[in-house]
């Protein structure tokens, strides 16, 4: 505290040896004042062991002859000699003060010229005979050097003997001058090395966050006008670094952090890097349409940046722009008002469809909501309160049960939580691989209990996240599950969204590959819902699609039985079985029967049901002899 205090008051301060709290090893704690118009108004800190501090400042000389070592005011030794006759020296004065022959008188000159800050020059007999001895203050803290000389290096003659105090002097001087000179290099360079840390971005080079701060709250309280506050990242980034590399996710963000710099070069305007893929931003505000405009531009230009050569990674984008009101800082801090640009940004969060969304009130209790959802989601799942549903797929022929989809509700606190509350959430937190594995391993079980109840199963689909998709050793892991739980692969069947394919469609076809390969049956979920679904068909082969229900509506118009019996037509044509989700009616289903349509899935035949009444669904389809 008193190192602090003498800091603050403009004095550069070295402290004696501490522990360092990780290794328990001595360090010396460097502290050199910052000036602001000439007032000190902070300090930089820096550490070194206390083994390379005592490096610089004892040393040997004369054919390691003579020594030096670091004393306090009160004689203790603060950076010892390694020499073995220096070794047992603990405190200076109190080894003075043990001699035979004049020790006290000896140890008394030496505390008089520390306690004035003056030199003294000795000879003593000691264990190790006759010495010289030469004390001078360095001018930091109260510490002096010590050197010692043995004496019979300057006995032959007087001349020596003051050639030899000369010198013995000259070495002080040189010592003194090192150690000084020691000094302002650590200083400069824990100054400039602090610098670098505190305000520029070790990844970019640009502003750091804690500059961003400073000089976003200095145009705030400085310049008139209004201002927006934008906070940015990229949807599952850390994707691009396991399945490309480090390396790879760093250049990335640098590429990010330079598109942000040129996007935000007008006056005023600042951009850093908050931490990992987030960036701030602040902006003057002209005008809400114009702004909009411009973030139009960025989001068009992010997805239009490639990672790397082959653009095995798509970039997406989510923003939250917070607008400030006049006096921003007058009642709320900076970093509050970046807080709510963080609230808008999650709003959007893994929805590709809205990339950038305006902060308001609203949304901080919707945030809540998913974070009270997020603390439970662990021992919800620990507990297994999420519950597994079926829902039937029949033939369009003849009405047969051929098949089920599994679907997940989750029963928190006796309440059935809608999936589009948590489900969604679970994909922005990452959450969703663990439910996904967690719902493949009831769904085998399931299986094995019909089995084991005389039931024959019929194949059951379970939807994968894109996340999963993007892992490496998803293929591998769940092919080892599936030859653990069900030996018959065809049981258990993957559904994967349209939207995934057309984020990465070289990564996907090459997962999809390798599992068809392993007999595993892939059908694309929401089929009809993008805008390239058809062209993705080419390059990604599946064993089936399920078309949305939008394609129900409308039917009876030419235009919409066309478009319905032209891809229904197609998909069976690329040997592609077609399911329609959402029937609900009678007509829908003679209508569906008469395309040729395979599988019909929707309320017409049955809700999601609960695993207890699918079985009994399925036991009464059982084939009677």
């Amino acid at each position: 505290a008193g190192l602090w205090r003498a800091s603050l008051e403009g004095q550069e301060q070295i402290s004696d040896p501490l522990r360092d709290c990780p290794d328990g090893k001595p360090v010396n704690l460097y502290i050199v004042p910052m000036f602001k118009d000439g007032n000190p108004v902070g300090a930089l800190f820096s550490v070194m062991p206390h083994d390379d501090f005592s490096r610089h400042l004892v040393m040997t000389f004369w054919q390691d002859e003579g020594f030096s070592f670091l004393i306090k005011k009160d004689g203790s030794v603060i950076a010892p000699s390694r020499r073995v006759e220096a070794a047992g020296i603990v405190n200076y004065i109190a080894t003075l003060a043990a001699l035979p022959q004049a020790g006290h008188t000896l140890a008394a000159r030496v505390q008089q010229a520390l306690d004035s800050g003056s030199t003294a020059f000795l000879q003593y007999y000691s264990l190790s005979g006759n010495r010289y001895a030469y004390l001078m203050p360095v001018g930091i803290n109260d510490w002096s050097l010590v050197s010692v000389l043995p004496a019979y290096m300057t006995e032959d003659h007087l001349r020596s003997v003051m050639l030899g105090t000369g010198m013995l002097g000259a070495v002080q001087i040189l010592c003194i001058l090192a150690f000084i000179w020691h000094i302002n290099r650590v200083q400069y360079n824990a100054s400039t090395r602090l610098w670098q840390q505190v305000y520029v971005d070790t990844l970019t080079e640009g502003c750091s966050y804690t500059r961003f701060l400073m000089k976003a709250s200095e145009q705030l309280s400085e310049l008139p006008g209004r201002w927006a506050l934008m906070s940015l990242d990229i949807d599952n980034f850390k994707l691009v670094n396991s399945i490309l590399d480090q390396e790879t996710g760093n250049a990335t963000l640098l590429k990010l952090y330079r598109l942000l710099r040129a996007w935000a070069g007008r006056p005023h305007e600042l951009v850093a890097r908050h931490t990992g893929d987030v960036f701030v931003a602040l902006l003057p505000l002209t005008g809400e349409r114009q702004l909009e405009q411009r973030l139009d531009e960025l989001c068009n230009q992010i997805l239009h940046t490639r990672v790397d050569e082959n653009d095995s990674y798509r970039l997406v984008p989510s923003i939250g722009i917070c607008l400030l009101p006049e006096n921003p800082l007058q009642d709320s801090s900076l970093e509050t008002w970046l807080d709510k640009s963080t609230l808008a940004r999650r709003t959007v969060k893994g929805n590709h469809e809205q990339l950038y969304a305006f902060f308001d009130e609203s949304m901080e209790s919707i945030i809540r909501y998913r974070k009270n959802i997020e603390n439970d989601m662990v021992s919800a799942l620990a507990r297994e309160e999420f519950e597994i549903y079926y829902q039937s797929k029949h033939a369009a022929s003849d009405g047969r049960l051929v098949g089920a989809e599994a679907l997940v509700r989750w029963q928190r606190n006796g309440v059935q939580v809608p999936p589009g509350d948590f489900i969604a959430e679970f994909e922005r937190n990452g959450f969703i691989v663990n439910l996904d594995r967690y719902v493949f391993l009831h769904v085998c079980r399931q299986i094995r209990e019909w089995r084991k109840a005389g039931l024959e199963p019929v194949p059951v689909s379970v939807n994968i996240s894109r996340l999963h998709l993007y892992d490496p050793g998803f293929v591998e892991r769940y092919i080892r599950m599936l030859d653990v739980a069900e030996k018959d692969r065809k049981l258990l069947q993957l559904e994967i969204t349209e939207s995934v394919l057309l984020e990465n469609a070289s990564l996907i076809k090459d997962t999809v590959s390798r599992l068809r390969a392993q007999g595993v049956t892939i059908l694309i979920d929401d089929f009809g819902t993008g805008y390239s679904a058809m062209s993705m068909l080419k390059e990604i082969k599946v064993d089936g699609v399920k078309l949305d229900k939008s394609f129900l509506v409308g039917i009876g118009s030419p235009r919409t039985d066309t478009l319905l019996r032209s891809t229904i037509s197609m998909c069976r044509s690329l040997d592609m079985e077609v399911t329609v989700e959402g029937v609900e009616t009678a007509h829908e289903v003679a209508f569906l029967r008469s395309l040729g349509c395979d599988t019909i899935q929707g309320y017409y035949f049955s809700r999601p049901s609960p695993a207890a009444v699918f079985t009994a669904m399925l036991q009464e389809a059982q084939p009677h002899d």
